[in-house]
């Protein structure tokens, strides 16, 4: 695939998956079967996401995912953050149906708009180019 064509999937898949988060977190969806499988759709848009961003070379030839966002973090890392902070949150909602944990809602939408920050700066990144 051609740059523009890979840009233009990693923002839907961007797009995506942070509308899915947007009505997660704004309209206070119960945590519930539906909400974790919400979630999990939502990594799977951000999986293709980061297939993408690897394929996607900038103006100087160089791979956007190797893009620094921060002195210590490159785009495709900070894909992985996002990727594993949503991980944690499918996580805690298995260890409480399991009866290891209690009631951890709070920790789970904090995680969740944790991820949705990060991916405002992942999706500034990728669409400027």
């Amino acid at each position: 695939m051609n740059n523009t064509t890979l840009v233009e999937n990693t923002v839907d898949e961007l797009t995506y998956a942070e509308s899915i988060l947007n009505m997660i977190i704004d309209n206070d969806v119960k945590a519930d079967g539906s909400l974790f499988n919400s979630i999990e759709s939502v990594v799977k848009n951000i999986s293709r996401a980061k297939k993408n961003v690897c394929g996607i070379t900038t103006e100087d030839k160089k791979w956007l995912g190797s893009t620094p966002i921060t002195e210590s973090e490159s785009l495709e890392g900070a894909i992985n953050t996002v990727l594993s902070t949503l991980n944690i949150a499918i996580d805690l909602k298995v260890d409480e149906e399991s009866g290891s944990l209690k009631c951890q809602y709070d920790s789970i939408f904090r995680l969740l708009l944790s991820a949705r920050m990060s991916m405002e700066v992942i999706y500034q990144k990728v669409s400027t180019q």
